[in-house]
């Protein structure tokens, strides 16, 4: 027995070393699936930060693109309003040139209306002065006109 226990004791036993080994590979192993877990989580939030950042930024330039084409159809519409407005001007100014026009030659025809009128007046007192000092002369020399009963009848004989 005594031979047999030192025999036993002269065999190498590696249990002791093996498990040694292996608890600390196993560490090594568990330490580096914590520090890649944790890399992975912490580069998991920077990408999900970046896709919320780029998913606010795609609704972002939608929304301009949104306003950029309002924008664009107000532009249009303003510009369909100043064709319009502009053509209105011009038919307003041409009817303004017309009504001018017009006006003009109202303006000379009531001028010639005014000489024409001024011309017979001259000629109706010039004609009435003629027929005061006709009846006048009726009236007062020759005694054939009575004002308000008409002319006289004259005898004959009698002047």
């Amino acid at each position: 027995m005594v031979a047999h226990a030192r025999r036993s004791q002269r065999t190498l036993n590696i249990w002791p070393g093996f498990v040694d080994a292996l608890t600390s590979l196993l560490l090594v192993i568990t330490f580096l699936l914590v520090v890649f877990v944790l890399a992975q989580f912490y580069l998991g939030q920077t990408l999900s930060g970046r896709t919320e950042a780029l998913q606010r930024l795609s609704r972002q330039v939608s929304e301009l693109a949104d306003l950029l084409s309002l924008e664009r159809q107000a532009n249009a519409n303003l510009r369909v309003n100043v064709a319009e407005l502009s053509s209105q001007l011009q038919s307003s100014l041409a009817a303004k040139d017309t009504a001018e026009q017009r006006l003009r030659e109202a303006a000379d025809k009531a001028q010639a209306s005014e000489d024409d009128l001024t011309a017979k007046q001259e000629q109706l007192w010039l004609v009435e002065g003629q027929a005061r000092q006709e009846g006048m002369k009726q009236f007062l020399d020759e005694k054939t006109f009575r004002p308000g009963l008409g002319p006289y009848k004259r005898k004959p004989g009698r002047k």
